[in-house]
């Protein structure tokens, strides 16, 4: 199936969430890797464009909220904001810069859609209830056909200083129920050509 109006938005797949020394290490991290690539490699050969989301902050813009709860000043900069590097963009691919949790917010991603005649954005990545669930809330207010690949996308579980309220599977679990309550369909990889 061809999906030439079809965009994937890959995530934050930076080295601050897929190094086990990061800042914010994924648990198991190394079989999502290894999900995501295949399948960016499936949607390229389908005809979709890729973009790749990287969150990266400005001394001057600050934190936000989702950051600041950890304490680091050091959070979203330097070299932890680099693409894992097992990930190759290819040429064609689309690198976007963002300031905060949303893809949309401060960035030129929706210019970037429209002028390639997108209609339908296929979400994955991490943090599925922080920047997947943000940039798939701005994509459905932005009357895209939103989908988000559940079972490519990862969460942290939300803790409250060294306690865990509520651990990552649990947080997973509530952050694709209301995607797919209020923003968008989710799917799983298997059957995403079918969706799209």
């Amino acid at each position: 199936m061809s999906m030439p109006r079809t965009a994937l938005l890959v995530i934050d797949l930076q080295r601050q969430f897929t190094e086990p020394t990061g800042m914010f290490p994924m648990p198991e991290i190394e079989p999502l890797l290894g999900r995501i690539s295949g399948f960016v490699d499936k949607m390229r050969e389908h005809g979709a464009t890729v973009v790749w989301i990287e969150q990266s902050m400005r001394p001057q813009v600050g934190l936000g909220r989702a950051t600041l709860r950890y304490g680091r000043e050091d959070a979203h900069h330097g070299p932890g904001t680099e693409l894992d590097p097992r990930l190759i963009p290819a040429d064609g691919d689309l690198r976007i810069t963002k300031w905060r949790q949303s893809a949309f917010f401060a960035t030129d991603l929706d210019l970037c859609l429209r002028r390639l005649a997108i209609e339908r954005v296929l979400v994955c990545g991490i943090t599925t209830n922080v920047c997947v669930l943000a940039t798939t809330k701005d994509a459905s207010e932005r009357d895209y056909e939103t989908v988000v690949v559940g079972d490519l996308t990862g969460a942290l579980p939300i803790r409250d200083g060294d306690r865990e309220v509520m651990s990552a599977n649990d947080v997973q679990r509530a952050a694709l129920a209301f995607i797919q309550y209020s923003y968008g369909d989710v799917v799983d990889a298997a059957d995403v050509a079918w969706k799209a």
